[in-house]
């Protein structure tokens, strides 16, 4: 159920935001384009973007109107501040066109993609890539290839190298989406020992119905947050989406809560 509140703070947040004119448009380009300075740069495109995240909410609203019955207007508004950014960084005003224009096509993609991908759980395909090199440094050493080697060749962390581990046990299978920067994940779940295929089965149900109760944004935020390589903090993942860290605060721990409670409902019917 889409949580009023919190859209009428967001929308009474960026009210007031000033509009900027096409001559700042072009000044913010060049800056963003040309400068070496890192930071100089990031402020450009903070500019940009908030003197146009009206924008963002237009396309957002349509969609929600039109599109989409299952994501609510915050995430759609989430992903199309993520293509308002995106834009923002490539924009070129030498060509003529006004932002606005430019930025439209990079705004509905990548709402498009969250409605499309919104039935799969999305992990980094970075895992892809340590999973792919875990599996070959064990097909070439076999046993005689200790933790510590593994962990200073593939440059992980003793917890995601035993999260690698487990992915192997358990015949993981990640498979590209080419729509998207992530993967699609099932799992084979065949072993030897009948007991412990059922066990690895109703987990595995157990898993995708709690999951599914999530919205695309919500997922994307706690594989961030609990399951990425490195432990994201709210700044940087609300960086990826354009949006504030008390906002990803507030979807992350709106998520938690549904995953709580979806797992009690659950454990209540096999009780």
């Amino acid at each position: 159920m889409e949580n009023e509140h919190i859209l009428d703070m967001y929308l009474k947040d960026i009210k007031n935001l000033p509009r900027i004119s096409e001559k700042k448009e072009v000044e913010l380009s060049n800056i963003i384009l040309n400068s070496d300075n890192e930071e100089e740069v990031d402020n450009a495109v903070k500019e940009m973007v908030e003197g146009n995240v009206m924008l963002a909410v237009k396309y957002a609203f349509n969609y929600h109107r039109r599109y989409s019955n299952s994501l609510s207007k915050m995430d759609l508004i989430a992903e199309a501040n993520a293509g308002l950014v995106k834009a923002a960084r490539k924009y070129d005003a030498t060509t003529g066109n006004r932002f606005s224009t430019y930025a439209v096509r990079s705004i509905c993609s990548h709402m498009d993609r969250a409605i499309q991908n919104s039935r799969f759980v999305r992990i980094p395909l970075s895992h892809f890539k340590y999973l792919s090199e875990l599996r070959k440094l064990l097909e070439k050493h076999g046993e005689n290839i200790s933790d510590e080697e593994l962990i200073m060749e593939l440059g992980v962390t003793v917890s995601m190298l035993n999260s690698l581990k487990n992915d192997l046990d358990n015949k993981t299978i990640l498979t590209l989406n080419n729509e998207s920067s992530a993967l699609d994940v099932t799992m084979d779940i065949s072993t030897d020992d009948p007991s412990k295929n059922i066990q690895l089965g109703e987990l595995r149900g157990e898993l995708k119905e709690c999951i599914e109760t999530l919205s695309p944004m919500e997922k994307e935020i706690v594989m961030y947050k609990h399951f990425s390589e490195t432990d994201m903090t709210y700044e940087e993942i609300a960086s990826k989406y354009g949006v504030t860290r008390q906002r990803i605060g507030q979807i992350h721990n709106k998520a938690l809560k549904k995953l709580k409670r979806h797992l009690k409902k659950i454990n209540k019917r096999k009780g």
